[in-house]
């Protein structure tokens, strides 16, 4: 079942044991040196205009469920199998400007950042 507009607004707002990152891409640089970068799941560039970054750390286990809703709760990309330690790039191209949720189903629990589309 897909989560709705007001449900995707109720799982932001909660707080997630898991570490979980949003940072632009001056930041990706410090991190890389971070030892919590290798337990983090974390997403570059925010806002992003025509490409987005995703990097899996240790708390993703395989077999991962990864999903990216709009606003109203509209699924827009979906991809099975997320493995651990590694990074994936989705392309904007087509999506309107706004505000989006990227949603984590692991095994272990559920992870949700948020990132900007913006005009490219």
């Amino acid at each position: 079942v897909r989560p709705s507009g007001a449900c995707m607004q109720d799982v932001v707002r909660k707080r997630y044991t898991n570490y979980t990152l949003a940072v632009s891409a001056d930041q990706r640089n410090d991190f890389n040196r971070s030892s919590a970068t290798k337990k983090a799941t974390y997403l570059w560039p925010n806002p992003a205009s025509d490409q987005l970054h995703l990097s899996f750390g240790s708390t993703v286990r395989e077999g991962s469920t990864l999903q990216v809703f709009d606003l109203v709760g509209k699924l827009v990309y979906s991809k099975t199998a997320v493995q651990p330690g590694t990074e994936i790039e989705i392309p904007l191209t087509g999506w309107g400007n706004g505000l989006y949720f990227v949603r984590l189903e692991t095994q272990v629990g559920i992870q949700t950042l948020k990132f900007v589309k913006k005009a490219e």
